[in-house]
């Protein structure tokens, strides 16, 4: 018996970052400090990562024009992801030098990275966390 290719959802994102793992991993492990869920923002020239909670706000910021980060957006885009899920995944990157995220307002998080010296790649997409109204 042979294992089909899950199906994957066919998503429109409107903006794009290419990230190294390092600094998305820094990023994730500040924000657990705080929160149990991350905001991740994308406009034109940065590229956001914040955790809030009721005292405390961790964020980071990487600037398109200072080379920390790739940037590709029609618009911006802002989307808050539950925290545990996304710090599983970060586990898995240890060995891959950028992370490319796909993401759009309120919408599922597209997360795409080389393993194994690039003979391999992982598609990883994650629920947006709507906020309690």
């Amino acid at each position: 018996a042979s294992m089909s290719d899950p199906k994957v959802p066919s998503l429109t994102h409107t903006a794009k970052a290419v990230v190294k793992a390092e600094d998305l991993r820094q990023g994730i492990r500040g924000t657990e400090s705080v929160s149990s869920h991350i905001t991740i923002e994308i406009k034109p020239d940065i590229f956001k990562i914040e955790g809030e909670a009721e005292q405390d706000r961790v964020e980071m910021t990487l600037s398109k024009d200072k080379g920390e980060v790739e940037i590709d957006a029609k618009e911006n885009a802002k989307s808050m992801y539950a925290l545990d899920y996304f710090a599983n995944v970060m586990k898995a990157i240890s060995s891959a030098e950028k992370v490319t995220l796909h993401i759009a307002k309120d919408y599922p998080l597209k997360m795409e990275f080389d393993i194994a010296g690039g003979n391999g790649s992982v598609r990883f997409l994650l629920a947006p966390r709507m906020p309690d109204t």
